[in-house]
Order: C-alpha cells, then sequence, then structure tokens
C-alpha cells in the first residue's frame, strides 16, 4: 500500500470512528423512530441468537450518561470498545495531521503495526464471537428482544 492510499486509508478509518462515536447519539435522539427504519439483527432473526455486537449501541449511550454497571450489562465488553475506539480515533486524529512529515521508512513501521494490531484486535474480536455463539448455541437460549 503506497502512501497515497495509506492517507486515504487512515481517512476513512477516522471517519468510520467518527461515525462510530455518532451513531449512539443519533439513536439516542431518534430513539423509536430510527428502530422502524432499521432491520433487526440477522443473527437473531435467522439463529435467535445475539451477534457479538449486539447491546453495544445501548451500552454507548449508556456509557455516554456515565452509566457504567448499565453499559456492562448491555454489552460487557462495552468499555473495552469504547477504549479501543477512542485509541483508534487518537491515532487516525495524529496520523492525520503528521502525515507528511512521515518519511517512507518511518511510514512503512506505522502501515505494518497498523496492520498487526488490527489483526490482533480482529483474532480477538473472532474469539469472542465464536465463544458467544457456541456458549448460546449449546444453551439453546435466546437474546433479550
Amino acid at each position: 500500500m503506497g502512501s497515497v492510499t495509506y492517507r486515504w486509508f487512515n481517512r476513512a478509518m477516522f471517519t468510520l470512528c467518527l461515525a462510530g462515536w455518532a451513531w449512539p447519539v443519533v439513536c439516542w435522539l431518534t430513539s423509536d423512530a430510527l428502530r422502524l427504519l432499521l432491520p433487526a439483527c440477522p443473527s437473531r432473526v435467522w439463529l435467535q441468537i445475539p451477534c457479538p455486537l449486539c447491546g453495544l449501541t445501548r451500552a454507548f449511550m449508556a456509557l455516554y450518561q456515565g452509566h457504567w454497571q448499565t453499559a456492562v450489562q448491555h454489552h460487557p465488553w462495552a468499555p473495552i470498545f469504547a477504549a479501543i475506539l477512542l485509541a483508534e480515533t487518537l491515532f487516525r486524529a495524529v496520523l492525520s495531521i503528521h502525515f507528511h512529515v512521515l518519511n517512507e521508512s518511518r511510514l512503512f513501521t506505522i502501515r505494518r503495526l497498523d496492520g498487526r494490531v488490527h489483526a490482533f484486535l480482529f483474532a480477538v474480536y473472532l474469539a469472542y464471537a465464536i465463544i458467544r455463539f457456541s456458549s448460546f448455541a449449546m444453551a439453546g437460549v435466546s437474546g433479550n428482544p
């Protein structure tokens, strides 16, 4: 990935991070109106099992209001997701600001580290998803509607 491509990738990731912070606020402001427009979670509809992200929007809304215990009840990893999203947002912002002063060698190192961190986070998420799906499937319990 060249420096121009990585710059656009970084901007896209920064935009996604900002959207990740804005989404719970939009849901909170529009509350029931938005639920009517959005389809239900496919995992809940087809498998009757909540997906690994189910409850995360409500958890972020609780975090915004300072209700940490409620957030953890909605999604046990909500504070961890919030910390990762905050770190990602700050990293992308700093990288966008200082992108022009990075030489190719340093940029290559950052890209390589960036890829490794995201691969690790994806592996952790995938393990969590497998554990969550299998625990619900074995228990035969469906999530809360």
